[in-house]
């Protein structure tokens, strides 16, 4: 009878950022003859969480501004366009996009393009709410005011927060964000999202008229999810050398700190036990901004069976990791997070045979 043992500790520091990642030393504590290419399970990381799409924000629908100035009733020419509202953008880069109305005859149709046109720029820039218009006064040749309503933030509600921490789950929504900014992909958009993005929470947001001209008041609905939630199932997706026949098994527990955390257990086993397997892993947001938590632990075990059965080959794998994931970038085009992370990895196996 003769005996192999083939154990190796895997040590490494993961450090991601941007997608890009570096990784840890393999080092065998013994050299041994190679397993038989029989597809063994090993211990990993879990899933990634799903990526979420940016949030959808509705919001009542608003009477286009109407002129009642005759087009016929105007012509001038301007020197220069004054600007009343703005904050987000000065007066000189708003003149700079209007340089085509400027030091030549115009009318009122050219002044409501000229209003158009620094609409559609902030819209571009993320302002969704922002509205350019002429308002009464008295136009000389030397300069038009186009005042903007920018949509800067009244007040912020949250409803549904009984079984959560509004606390926190309020410093995520108003992260960077206050009463009088206006809002934008880059605020409030960004926020609702990661607050969707939580693993046990959903969040969606509408916007209705605030009590200030051009304020916007933000009503932001969370719904936890159930406290527990189970499955059980079955496949044939198994290895043929460890068994065909898995069953699988999850528990998740939602909102243990009431901030959208989540707990899950997973477990799997195939037929005679060929092949076993358990997965821990707890999400958890950890500040305001966003920056998730996730700590995770895998065991998975086997014994080889079929035609490699007469080896006697079995082995174990166990696999520790701890990340926390940053949201860099977060708005309806673009999306980037940045990973810190760190991982542990034990294997070892043992193959065992008469002669």
């Amino acid at each position: 009878m003769f005996i192999i043992n083939n154990s190796a500790n895997t040590k490494g520091l993961v450090l991601a950022l941007a997608g890009l990642s570096v990784f840890g030393i393999t080092v065998l504590s013994q050299a041994a003859p190679a397993l038989p290419d029989a597809n063994i399970p090993r211990a990993g990381p879990a899933q990634p969480l799903p990526f979420v799409a940016p949030t959808e924000i509705k919001q009542q629908e608003r009477p286009a501004y109407k002129p009642d100035t005759d087009d016929k009733e105007i012509k001038l020419v301007i020197q220069a366009f004054t600007f009343s509202g703005n904050q987000s953008f000065t007066n000189e880069q708003l003149n700079l996009l209007l340089q085509d109305y400027a030091k030549r005859e115009i009318g009122l149709r050219e002044l409501n393009e000229a209003t158009k046109v620094i609409t559609e720029h902030y819209r571009k820039n993320g302002f969704f709410l922002a509205q350019a218009y002429l308002p009464a006064q008295e136009i000389n040749k030397n300069a038009v005011e186009i005042a903007i309503l920018e949509g800067n933030l009244g007040e912020l509600k949250m409803n549904g927060t009984d079984k959560l921490n509004e606390a926190f789950l309020k410093k995520m929504a108003l992260y960077d964000f206050k009463s009088g900014d206006a809002i934008s992909e880059n605020n409030l958009v960004r926020n609702v999202t990661l607050l969707n993005a939580l693993p046990a929470a959903r969040a969606t947001a509408q916007l209705n008229p605030g009590d200030e001209i051009g304020s916007t008041d933000v009503e932001i609905e969370l719904q936890p999810l159930p406290r527990w939630q189970a499955y059980i199932g079955a496949n044939t997706y198994g290895n043929r050398f460890t068994g065909r026949e898995v069953a699988l098994a999850g528990l998740s527990v939602n909102n243990l700190a009431g901030v959208g955390d989540q707990l899950n257990l997973n477990l799997k086993s195939s037929k005679d036990e060929g092949q076993r397997g358990l997965q821990l892993s707890y999400y958890t947001p950890v500040h305001a901004s966003g920056t998730l938590l996730n700590v995770g632990y895998n065991y998975v075990d086997y014994k080889l069976g079929g035609e490699f059965k007469v080896l006697k080959a079995s082995g174990d794998s166990q696999y520790f990791n701890i990340n926390l994931d940053q949201p860099i970038v977060r708005n309806a085009r673009h999306g980037l997070t940045a990973r810190l992370g760190g991982s542990y990895k034990i294997i070892s196996d043992e193959v065992s045979a008469f002669a």
